[in-house]
């Protein structure tokens, strides 16, 4: 996270008063500008850790999935090696997409920044290439492990 320790703990001060606010049915004390500033700190940090979780989760899983094939098959036969293909491609998928996203997310930030001062409304196809390939990178994650589960269940007789 880029910035200095007192722009970090503002924002974190910022975030944890909103969710203070919400939870005790309080207005914040802030003015509206403030609010949204905050909301859309807010949101950018939410987008960057959901990248990161997904990257993190998909490569892990790739990782231990070759441990296993390794260390508990073995030289047993394996049997609808489809299944442990599918886990695989759709982990790596979810990880390349969430590289893509990354760079989509920045190029949509810019456009936002540059249609804002431009007087127009914010979004755009970047916006929504980056919507879709965060669903697509959370929804093929856990295929991969669903996949993953029924290969290892048929395998071992679990």
């Amino acid at each position: 996270m880029s910035g200095s320790p007192e722009s970090r703990n503002k924002s974190q001060y910022q975030l944890a008063r909103i969710r203070y606010a919400r939870h005790t049915n309080e207005p914040p004390a802030q003015s509206s500008d403030e609010y949204r500033s905050t909301l859309s700190v807010g949101l950018q940090k939410s987008q960057e850790d959901f990248d990161k979780t997904m990257a993190t989760l998909s490569g892990g899983a790739l990782g231990v999935s070759f441990a296993f094939l390794k260390d508990i098959i073995g030289q047993r036969p394996v049997n609808l090696v489809g299944l442990l293909v599918g886990a695989w491609a759709c982990w790596a998928v979810s990880a390349a997409i969430v590289l893509i996203s990354y760079f989509t997310s920045h190029k949509a930030f810019r456009q936002a920044i540059t249609q804002l001062d431009d007087g127009q409304e914010p979004g755009g196809w970047v916006n929504t290439v980056t919507v879709v390939l965060n669903w697509a990178s959370a929804l093929l994650f856990p295929v991969g492990v669903f996949s993953m589960i029924a290969f290892i269940w048929l395998n071992l007789g679990v």
